[in-house]
């Protein structure tokens, strides 16, 4: 697959747009902090002799004071002095991709769409479903979710998180197989829920709320082998609400705890300790 330089998850392109939108306390107390643990950890880093090369030979202070993509680090042993334990640097503007083999990367993955236009995000997404994860959908779909539940707000803006969701949704459409035939030879077909038309006991907020209650008792897969898109799957065959909608109200549940919809799952638990109780006795 051909190299898109604006849609890898590049140090270089992320840090330069970081360092151009935030001011430079923030920058440095959060971005900078996190780029180079980022780095150490790759063992990517320069030696004071390593840094002036690449400036013809200007003195490492000159050098410093006019770029702050040079960040210190500890000392290290440097092999062209014997070993001797010598100062070091973190490059943090360097030319470097991570891929999701990294444990960086949902994090650096998050400030790349960050920084990318609304308009290219869903082509930022498909190339990285295509050449980082292997066309695997579900895997890929339930990164995102999880990004989305732990950077919108902070890093990832609503617009995008909900472009994200939009994008994951159409997807999953494309690679949701034909109609399957069920029953005696009678074909599925997709119910049109309307609110309160009662064709099941709970609305649709009421039953995320079960989904997410019935998880939570251990009644169904955690969530590292249950992913929301299964349970949306799986609740639009019993309940005819649509998956997608499911899918992504799950990672949203806390919004839909108000008294009503509680005192409807209580009563409904209710009437069910009530018939077990009968069948007890």
């Amino acid at each position: 697959m051909e190299i898109n330089q604006y849609f890898e998850v590049d140090i270089n392109f992320i840090s330069s747009r970081e360092y151009l939108s935030q001011p430079e306390e923030v920058y440095k107390m959060e971005y900078e902090i996190l780029v180079t643990r980022l780095l150490s950890n790759e063992h990517k880093y320069l030696f004071e002799e390593d840094i002036v090369e690449r400036y013809n030979n200007i003195s490492l202070s000159e050098i410093l004071e006019q770029n702050v993509n040079y960040v210190q680090s500890i000392n290290r042993r440097n092999p062209k002095k014997q070993d001797k334990l010598c100062r070091t640097y973190h490059d943090t503007f360097i030319s470097l991709s991570i891929d999701p083999a990294n444990v960086f990367y949902p994090h650096f993955f998050a400030l790349l769409l960050k920084h990318t236009d609304l308009m290219k995000v869903d082509e930022c997404l498909t190339y990285q479903l295509e050449k980082y994860h292997a066309n695997n959908f579900t895997s890929f779909s339930r990164l995102l979710a999880l990004m989305i539940r732990k950077y919108e707000g902070s890093i990832i803006s609503e617009k995008t998180a909900f472009t994200i969701q939009e994008w994951v949704a159409t997807k999953d459409q494309q690679e949701k197989p034909a109609q399957e035939t069920i029953g005696s030879g009678k074909k599925h077909g997709r119910i049109n829920r309307r609110a309160e038309d009662n064709i099941t006991a709970l609305n649709r907020e009421q039953t995320i709320l079960l989904i997410q209650y019935l998880k939570e008792a251990g009644v169904f897969l955690r969530d590292e082998y249950l992913t929301d898109a299964d349970a949306g799957k799986a609740f639009e065959l019993l309940t005819g609400y649509s998956q997608n909608t499911l899918r992504q109200d799950l990672c949203k549940f806390y919004q839909f705890q108000n008294k009503e919809n509680l005192k409807k799952l209580h009563q409904i638990f209710s009437q069910l300790t009530q018939q077990i109780d009968k069948q007890l006795k």
